[in-house]
């Protein structure tokens, strides 16, 4: 059926279920049935006030199964929408469900994801890093550090974090335990996001590893970092020469000292910043805009 009607994907909402207990074959079994109780573990159920089995095994495990739980709604346009009723007559609402195809919006892809944040002023630089690194590496799709003015002045740090939604809860529980911040905020957001692949390319007579986008009918095409910082390595050539396909004159570093600031009745100073300059050779012209075609 799936591929008759060249579905993609199969997104549902809220599991629901009635309460009491019903007769079957192995004897009379509380509402949600275990087989469903199983089956539903880790995704949102809600029990309704109906004396009854309104989610069976099988249906349960179709959606468990064959779909994915979208908490956060969807959107599309309906091509086609289904009913199915049961043989059970219910007092006070309709034995029914509704199915609907939908054409996603070609506008533009995406997805939706969690943003945790919490504001810190007692980190340090060294937890900052290593509690980023324990994130990425238990499934976080983006993790960052913005310096920000807390309560009663004081510097501090953001983290903010994005992470599908069923991987929220665990990756609370690392900020927590890991930074030892008294709290987070959660909320959903919406992320539009161009169309990626991983490919193959060749730089300098080397094979590496790019990113190849699209969007809106654009398209361009990425160099891995770690496949330029390779040939960098090997042929003594800066990754920036071999980014932007530009020759540099010269790399210089200058560590400037952090500004002196009042943070309410004390004074402090930022952190310091390191900056680089690179001098392109004549002629030369660094296209920071990327290549579309």
């Amino acid at each position: 059926g799936l591929d008759y009607l060249g579905v993609d994907e199969i997104l549902f909402s809220t599991l629901t279920d009635g309460r009491g207990t019903v007769n079957t074959q192995h004897g009379t079994m509380p509402v949600p049935v275990p087989a469903v109780a199983a089956m539903a573990e880790g995704f949102d159920l809600r029990i309704l006030d109906i004396s009854t089995e309104l989610l069976t095994p099988t249906g349960c495990a179709a959606l468990t199964a064959l779909g994915r739980q979208e908490k956060s709604g969807v959107s599309g346009k309906i091509i086609k929408t289904g009913y199915g009723c049961g043989d059970k007559v219910l007092e006070k609402t309709p034995n029914v469900i509704r199915v609907f195809l939908l054409e996603a919006g070609r506008e533009s892809s995406g997805d939706h994801v969690s943003v945790i944040e919490s504001d810190m002023d007692h980190i340090s630089g060294e937890i900052m890093g290593d509690a980023a690194e324990l994130l990425m590496r238990q499934g976080a799709l983006d993790v960052s550090w913005t310096p920000v003015f807390m309560k009663k002045g004081r510097p501090g740090y953001r983290l903010t974090m994005l992470c599908a939604p069923d991987r929220q809860q665990d990756l609370i529980d690392t900020i927590m335990l890991h930074t030892r911040t008294l709290g987070v905020r959660v909320y959903a957001a919406r992320r539009v996001v161009a169309q990626r692949k991983t490919g193959k390319g060749r730089l300098r007579g080397q094979a590496i590893e790019v990113k190849e986008c699209s969007y809106k009918g654009h398209s361009f095409t990425k160099p891995e970092y770690e496949s330029l910082a390779r040939i960098s390595g090997k042929a003594g050539v800066p990754v920036v020469e071999l980014m932007f396909k530009v020759e540099v004159k010269g790399v210089s570093v200058v560590n400037t000292k952090g500004k002196t600031k009042r943070f309410g009745k004390s004074v402090g100073r930022r952190d310091n910043v390191r900056k680089a300059y690179v001098t392109l050779k004549p002629g030369q012209e660094l296209n920071l805009g990327g290549e579309g075609a």
